[in-house]
Protein backbone atom coordinates (compact mmCIF):
# COMPACT_ATOMS: atom_id res chain seq x y z
CA UNK A 1 0.00 0.00 0.00
CA UNK A 2 2.89 2.13 0.83
CA UNK A 3 4.49 1.91 -2.26
CA UNK A 4 1.29 2.20 -4.27
CA UNK A 5 0.54 5.26 -2.79
CA UNK A 6 4.71 6.91 -3.03
CA UNK A 7 4.28 5.95 -7.07
CA UNK A 8 1.36 7.83 -7.28
CA UNK A 9 2.20 10.73 -5.39
CA UNK A 10 5.42 10.73 -7.59
CA UNK A 11 3.15 10.41 -10.54
CA UNK A 12 1.48 13.38 -10.09
CA UNK A 13 4.37 15.31 -8.86
CA UNK A 14 6.27 14.94 -12.41
CA UNK A 15 2.90 15.27 -14.46
CA UNK A 16 2.36 18.76 -12.75
CA UNK A 17 6.26 19.62 -12.90
CA UNK A 18 5.39 19.01 -16.83
CA UNK A 19 3.31 22.14 -16.95
CA UNK A 20 6.32 24.71 -16.13
CA UNK A 21 8.36 24.99 -19.01
CA UNK A 22 10.49 28.31 -19.91
CA UNK A 23 8.54 30.86 -21.85
CA UNK A 24 10.06 31.65 -25.05
CA UNK A 25 12.97 34.30 -24.61
CA UNK A 26 13.30 34.00 -21.03
CA UNK A 27 17.14 34.59 -20.16
CA UNK A 28 17.05 31.72 -17.96
CA UNK A 29 16.51 29.00 -20.69
CA UNK A 30 18.98 30.28 -22.10
CA UNK A 31 21.91 30.81 -19.56
CA UNK A 32 24.88 29.39 -20.08
CA UNK A 33 25.94 29.23 -16.33
CA UNK A 34 23.68 26.59 -15.00
CA UNK A 35 25.78 23.93 -14.75
CA UNK A 36 24.63 19.94 -15.44
CA UNK A 37 25.45 17.27 -13.04
CA UNK A 38 26.31 13.65 -13.76
CA UNK A 39 24.24 10.82 -12.41
CA UNK A 40 25.95 8.41 -9.83
CA UNK A 41 25.47 5.32 -9.87
CA UNK A 42 23.68 3.97 -6.62
CA UNK A 43 24.25 0.79 -4.40
CA UNK A 44 20.89 -1.88 -5.40
CA UNK A 45 20.93 -3.10 -1.40
CA UNK A 46 20.66 0.51 0.10
CA UNK A 47 17.82 1.41 -1.92
CA UNK A 48 14.78 -0.73 -1.10
CA UNK A 49 12.52 0.26 -3.02
CA UNK A 50 14.00 3.51 -4.61
CA UNK A 51 14.18 4.61 -7.76
CA UNK A 52 18.10 3.37 -9.10
CA UNK A 53 19.58 5.33 -11.28
CA UNK A 54 23.06 4.02 -12.90
CA UNK A 55 25.85 5.65 -15.38
CA UNK A 56 26.33 5.75 -18.76
CA UNK A 57 28.78 4.75 -20.59
CA UNK A 58 31.00 6.93 -23.13
CA UNK A 59 32.37 6.39 -26.25
CA UNK A 60 35.74 5.41 -26.76
CA UNK A 61 38.34 8.37 -26.61
CA UNK A 62 42.01 8.84 -28.49
CA UNK A 63 43.37 7.33 -25.11
CA UNK A 64 41.34 4.14 -25.83
CA UNK A 65 43.37 3.32 -29.16
CA UNK A 66 43.66 -0.63 -29.30
CA UNK A 67 46.44 -1.35 -32.19
CA UNK A 68 49.26 0.92 -34.08
CA UNK A 69 49.21 0.58 -37.99
CA UNK A 70 53.23 -0.01 -39.49
CA UNK A 71 54.78 -1.15 -42.57
CA UNK A 72 52.51 -0.33 -45.36
CA UNK A 73 53.23 -2.00 -48.87
CA UNK A 74 51.71 -1.79 -51.83
CA UNK A 75 51.99 -4.81 -54.83
CA UNK A 76 50.34 -4.62 -58.36
CA UNK A 77 48.90 -8.38 -59.02
CA UNK A 78 47.13 -9.68 -62.52
CA UNK A 79 43.66 -8.80 -60.96
CA UNK A 80 44.52 -5.79 -58.89
CA UNK A 81 46.36 -4.42 -55.88
CA UNK A 82 47.61 -5.99 -52.74
CA UNK A 83 47.89 -3.35 -49.47
CA UNK A 84 49.56 -5.08 -46.83
CA UNK A 85 50.32 -3.17 -43.23
CA UNK A 86 51.30 -4.49 -40.05
CA UNK A 87 49.77 -3.89 -36.57
CA UNK A 88 50.71 -4.49 -32.71
CA UNK A 89 47.85 -4.71 -30.11
CA UNK A 90 44.24 -5.62 -30.65
CA UNK A 91 43.13 -7.60 -34.06
CA UNK A 92 41.68 -4.56 -35.51
CA UNK A 93 39.14 -6.26 -38.25
CA UNK A 94 35.90 -4.94 -37.33
CA UNK A 95 37.56 -1.66 -36.68
CA UNK A 96 38.60 -1.28 -40.30
CA UNK A 97 36.72 0.18 -43.37
CA UNK A 98 37.53 0.91 -46.69
CA UNK A 99 35.92 2.62 -49.71
CA UNK A 100 36.48 4.40 -53.13
CA UNK A 101 35.67 8.17 -53.16
CA UNK A 102 36.41 8.79 -57.21
CA UNK A 103 39.14 9.58 -59.47
CA UNK A 104 41.17 6.27 -58.43
CA UNK A 105 41.19 7.59 -54.71
CA UNK A 106 40.83 4.41 -52.28
CA UNK A 107 40.61 4.91 -48.54
CA UNK A 108 41.08 2.85 -45.51
CA UNK A 109 39.78 4.05 -41.86
CA UNK A 110 40.66 2.81 -38.67
CA UNK A 111 38.28 3.23 -35.75
CA UNK A 112 40.36 3.44 -32.61
CA UNK A 113 43.49 2.92 -34.31
CA UNK A 114 47.03 5.11 -34.89
CA UNK A 115 49.64 5.32 -37.18
CA UNK A 116 53.14 4.38 -35.80
CA UNK A 117 55.80 6.77 -36.82
CA UNK A 118 57.44 4.26 -39.30
CA UNK A 119 54.54 4.49 -41.56
CA UNK A 120 54.98 8.05 -42.56
CA UNK A 121 58.22 6.73 -44.64
CA UNK A 122 56.53 5.00 -47.05
CA UNK A 123 57.67 5.14 -50.59
CA UNK A 124 55.66 4.12 -52.92
CA UNK A 125 55.75 2.00 -56.18
CA UNK A 126 54.60 5.01 -58.30
CA UNK A 127 53.89 2.87 -61.43
CA UNK A 128 50.83 1.18 -58.81
CA UNK A 129 50.14 4.28 -56.62
CA UNK A 130 49.61 8.12 -57.40
CA UNK A 131 50.10 9.46 -54.25
CA UNK A 132 49.54 8.67 -50.74
CA UNK A 133 48.01 10.61 -47.51
CA UNK A 134 47.75 10.11 -43.93
CA UNK A 135 45.20 11.28 -41.90
CA UNK A 136 44.90 11.46 -37.94
CA UNK A 137 41.56 12.51 -36.27
CA UNK A 138 40.74 11.93 -32.66
CA UNK A 139 39.82 8.60 -32.08
CA UNK A 140 40.73 7.03 -35.99
CA UNK A 141 43.33 6.79 -38.77
CA UNK A 142 42.64 6.96 -42.20
CA UNK A 143 44.93 6.00 -45.39
CA UNK A 144 44.13 7.41 -48.89
CA UNK A 145 45.88 6.16 -51.75
CA UNK A 146 45.26 7.29 -55.29
CA UNK A 147 46.28 4.59 -57.57
CA UNK A 148 46.83 4.49 -60.96
CA UNK A 149 43.70 2.19 -62.07
CA UNK A 150 40.10 2.83 -60.98
CA UNK A 151 38.85 -0.44 -59.19
CA UNK A 152 35.48 -1.12 -57.28
CA UNK A 153 35.51 -3.86 -54.75
CA UNK A 154 37.95 -4.89 -51.77
CA UNK A 155 38.40 -7.58 -49.07
CA UNK A 156 39.89 -7.00 -45.88
CA UNK A 157 41.80 -9.69 -43.91
CA UNK A 158 43.60 -9.19 -40.95
CA UNK A 159 45.25 -11.81 -37.89
CA UNK A 160 48.51 -12.70 -36.28
CA UNK A 161 49.59 -8.87 -37.05
CA UNK A 162 49.29 -8.53 -40.22
CA UNK A 163 46.31 -6.72 -42.40
CA UNK A 164 45.75 -7.77 -45.74
CA UNK A 165 43.69 -5.79 -48.36
CA UNK A 166 42.86 -7.17 -51.24
CA UNK A 167 41.75 -4.17 -54.16
CA UNK A 168 40.15 -5.19 -57.56
CA UNK A 169 37.31 -4.88 -59.91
Amino acid sequence: MKCTLTAAVLTVILAGCSAFRPAVGDPVARDESIKKTEAVEADPVKMNDKIIVTREKKSAHADKISFSISDLEVVEKNNGVLISLNYKGDDPGSNISTFFSGDSFFNISFYKGKFSDSIKNYVYNKSVVRSVKFFEFGDSVQITLRLKKDYNSSNITSGKGKIIISVFN
